[in-house]
């Protein structure tokens, strides 16, 4: 096994700036920064979800999937100009974790969990306003990729935000269904 790295310093980012996938240094508060912090935002609040004891089966398998194309996303959102990149290949191109979880949470646009949840039915509910809240986001995003003239990058967040609404529709069906 490997060393794991679990804090990494480089001070690049002292100037309000964060590297890309393929070193193009950007701001940090840049719309494909936030695009992709988004996506990952999203990718860890479905990770608490299946924390869950007794999910069924089918709600795991659909919500594993959907982690695997967010990460698959956010790292095509990383890299300008690139399409179908392997998650893997982004720590080949010299990627690394930026900030440690305090810094990330704080960040956070995403819904707190609660954590007083006991029933499925209320583990689905709050999985719908998390998507549904993601969608917005995900929309405001594509606006500003738009505006700023990054059309791969908003095509790429269209893409995310159809699937986000598949999903959610998904979740929200199976709530009618079980009401």
């Amino acid at each position: 096994m490997g060393n794991r790295l679990s804090k990494i310093y480089t001070r690049t980012g002292d100037d309000g700036t964060t590297g890309l996938g393929d070193g193009t240094r950007v701001p940090k508060d840049g719309p494909r920064v936030e695009a992709y912090g988004t996506v990952d935002e999203l990718n860890s609040t479905i990770g608490v979800l299946l924390a869950v004891p007794a999910l069924p089966d089918t709600v795991i398998s659909c919500l594993t999937e959907i982690q695997h194309e967010l990460f698959d996303m956010g790292g095509e959102l990383c890299i300008p100009g690139t399409q179908a990149i392997q998650a893997e290949r982004i720590v080949q191109l010299g990627g690394v974790a930026e900030g440690t979880a305090k810094v990330v949470a704080q960040r956070s646009q995403v819904l707190d969990y609660p954590l007083t949840l006991t029933s499925g039915a209320e583990h689905v509910s709050a999985l719908s306003d998390s998507l549904a809240h993601f969608g917005r986001t995900a929309r405001i995003g594509i606006e500003e990729l738009d505006d700023l003239g990054d059309k791969d990058g908003a095509d790429v967040l269209t893409e995310v935000s159809r699937g986000i609404d598949k999903w959610l529709w998904f979740v929200e069906a199976h709530q009618q269904a079980s009401s």
